[in-house]
C-alpha cells in the first residue's frame, strides 16, 4: 500500500501502517485477555453456585475414624525396647563401678603386702 503513494508520502504511510499494525496486535491481546477473564469469571460463578446448591450432611463415623491400632502397638513395643535398653546401660555402668572398686581394693591389697 507504501509502494503506491508518491515518495514524498512513503515514509508516513508506512509509519501509519505500523502503527495501524500495531494497533491491531494490541486489540488483539486485549480482546483475548477479556475472554480469558470472561471464563474464569463464569467459572468461578458455577463454582459458587454449585457449592451454593449443595447439601452438606454429617459425616459418617467410619469415614472419620483413624486406624491407629497397628501404631500404638509399635510405640509400645518401642517404649519397652527402649526401657529395656536402659535398663541394661544402667547394669553395666554398676558392673563398671563394681569392676573399678574392686580394682582399687586390689591395688590397696598390692601396696600392703
Amino acid at each position: 500500500m507504501a509502494a503506491k503513494e508518491p515518495p514524498s508520502r512513503k515514509q508516513s504511510a508506512k509509519l501509519k501502517i505500523e502503527q495501524l499494525s500495531f494497533d491491531c496486535q494490541h486489540l488483539h491481546n486485549m480482546l483475548k485477555n477479556y475472554h480469558v477473564k470472561k471464563r474464569l469469571r463464569e467459572q468461578e460463578e458455577k463454582d459458587r453456585e454449585e457449592l451454593l446448591s449443595r447439601r452438606f450432611t454429617a459425616n459418617n463415623s467410619s469415614e472419620t475414624s483413624i486406624m491407629i491400632g497397628d501404631s500404638l502397638q509399635h510405640h509400645g513395643k518401642l517404649s519397652n525396647a527402649n526401657q529395656g535398653l536402659d535398663e541394661l546401660l544402667n547394669s553395666g555402668t554398676d558392673i563398671l563401678k563394681g569392676l573399678r572398686d574392686q580394682g582399687s581394693t586390689l591395688k590397696e591389697i598390692g601396696r600392703a603386702v
